[in-house]
């Protein structure tokens, strides 16, 4: 077992690789959306086997709105997520079965992700990765909200900066105009705050 047997999408690890590596003993790093676990345990694991001491932080809320004319969670892991009693309990099923030491590791906030931005001061998180909703008001709510909690040297990023995701492509655009974010396969990335 281990963590690539979790359910859930992760296709950005040459850039958590990269976070695990800049990253001092004690950096926080953030992410938003955390699904079902994959992406945040390849972190942890990351963080591990570097022996660094990250304080790893996964938000979020784990509500079951498949069936929403908004959904922002499940997908084709929803009946699945269901049988284990729903979002929370899947993911922590999922991990106590692929992931023990990496759970362990791991701070889960359950909550909205602007309701999260409030917990940490401003300038000092290392990393914030936005990977919630994809609709646009909430994309530019988490840009908004965290944005400033970015310490110096910090790295921001975000997942599906892709044409399939067009309110995560318009809350960036119109976010920054400096030409200083790039793309990293479907990622966009600001470094070096």
């Amino acid at each position: 077992m281990s963590i690539h047997d979790l359910p859930g999408w992760f296709d950005y690890a040459d850039l958590y690789n990269e976070v695990v590596a800049k990253a001092a003993n004690f950096d926080t790093v953030v992410e938003i959306g955390v699904g079902f676990g994959k992406s945040i345990a390849h972190m942890a694991r990351g963080a591990i086997n570097a022996t660094k001491k990250l304080r790893v932080f996964g938000v979020d809320p784990f509500y079951d709105d498949w069936d929403s004319d908004k959904p922002t969670w499940g997908a084709n892991h929803a009946p699945w997520a269901r049988a284990q009693g729903g979002p929370f309990n899947a993911v922590v099923a999922a991990m106590r079965e692929h992931a023990r030491e990496e759970l362990e590791y791991i701070n889960l906030l359950r909550c909205r992700s602007t309701q999260a931005a409030r917990m940490f001061d401003d300038g000092s998180l290392f990393f914030v990765f936005v990977d919630g909703s994809h609709h646009y008001e909430d994309v530019k709510a988490d840009l908004e909200a965290w944005e400033p909690k970015i310490r110096k040297g910090g790295i921001f990023a975000g997942h599906d900066h892709t044409d399939s995701f067009q309110g995560v492509l318009r809350a960036v655009a119109e976010r920054w105009t400096d030409g200083k974010t790039e793309q990293m396969g479907a990622c966009w990335v600001r470094r070096a705050y």
